[in-house]
């Protein structure tokens, strides 16, 4: 009948939707591996090319504190949120651990806000390029950082306060203004060197 047709279509509907939800975890884990094994996909050769040294240690982002997607309800994030952070770490610790590399979990907070190697706070910026150059004017202007008269100055290369942004931007030595230099380095290494103290230390 009618019911057992529907039935029977929904329950394979949702093996479909599983299999495919453990394919493409499967993928992200493996990707996730090979990166640290020190692989790079090459898609010309359509194989994994050895390039980079291995890493000996994989680190996740406690995401107990993740933001939620406004277009989306609370309850869909709140299952999206614990089934990212229960599958995807356990994948890449079952495929990991034949590398004998180690897969840890850290708590994230302010890790982009401090540099890792002296702990001085700092902020996310942008290095403006020639396409993304009247964008940022535009942004710059509307949170009221430039002034009018002062968006004629900003150039390509320039570096400006962005959030999100690509650099984290700090002091060599806050404490002494006389000796100290601006530091710029990429926001993620950096919040990755601080997620990999974090963990060493807790």
């Amino acid at each position: 009948n009618r019911y057992e047709v529907n039935e029977r279509f929904a329950s394979n509907l949702q093996k479909h939707i599983q299999n495919v939800k453990n394919d493409r975890l499967k993928q992200l884990a493996n990707l996730l591996v090979m990166t640290a094994l020190g692989y790079v996909y090459d898609s010309q050769q359509k194989k994994w090319v050895d390039r980079y040294p291995a890493c000996q240690l994989i680190l996740f982002e406690d995401l107990s504190r993740y933001r939620f997607i406004m277009d989306r309800s609370r309850r869909e994030n709140s299952q999206l949120m614990k089934w990212a952070h229960r599958s995807i770490p356990k994948m890449v610790r079952m495929q990991a651990e034949i590398y004998g590399i180690q897969v840890g979990d850290v708590y994230s907070a302010y890790t982009s806000r401090f540099h890792a190697h002296t702990g001085a706070p700092g902020i996310r910026c942008h290095a403006v390029t020639e396409t993304d150059l009247e964008q940022v004017k535009q942004k710059l202007l509307e949170t009221g950082f430039l002034k009018e008269e002062e968006l004629s100055l900003l150039k390509p290369g320039d570096i400006v306060p962005w959030s999100g942004g690509e650099l984290f931007v700090t002091l060599s030595n806050p404490y002494s203004p006389d000796n100290c230099k601006l530091v710029v380095l990429h926001a993620d290494i950096n919040a990755a060197q601080n997620l990999q103290k974090r963990f060493w230390n807790q």
